[in-house]
């Protein structure tokens, strides 16, 4: 659980969180957000587009649980973007998705969460990332 960036990237990119994304649809929207919340000296900017089950202990997965819970980190406290996105027909992560979305909305944790025409494809993903990307790095996506 050790995450690592490559030798190249830094030295040619600054690692903070006002400079750096991470995003992946299925399981990797799954790893996507472990990864945003486990470092978020690293990722200021999260997209995950229908993220697989199993990120925090609520959201059951037969995977296993990467975390306890969503918390976040006090001396970073809010990402300027955490975006989540799922399809109207997703038959495989859209309950995942949506308790993410419940759960974030609980903690009071600033989120984008919408659904869209499609099911678990990647016309949904693709709608997902668009709007992730003309986001990102703009300051905080929320104001």
């Amino acid at each position: 659980r050790d995450l690592r960036m490559s030798r190249g990237l830094g030295d040619v990119y600054k690692r903070q969180r006002e400079n750096t994304a991470i995003a992946g649809y299925s399981m990797g929207g799954r790893n996507a957000l472990y990864a945003g919340f486990s470092h978020p000296e690293l990722f200021g900017y999260v997209g995950a587009f229908s993220p697989a089950s199993g990120v925090v202990r609520a959201v059951e997965s037969p995977l296993g649980t990467l975390m306890e819970d969503f918390t976040l980190n006090e001396a970073y406290g809010q990402f300027p973007m955490l975006l989540l996105t799922v399809g109207y027909d997703d038959g495989i992560c859209k309950n995942s998705t949506e308790e993410y979305d419940r759960i974030l909305t609980k903690k009071s944790i600033d989120h984008m969460f919408y659904e869209t025409e499609g099911g678990h494809d990647g016309d949904v993903w693709q709608k997902g990332m668009y709007n992730f990307m003309k986001r990102l790095f703009y300051g905080s996506a929320f104001h």
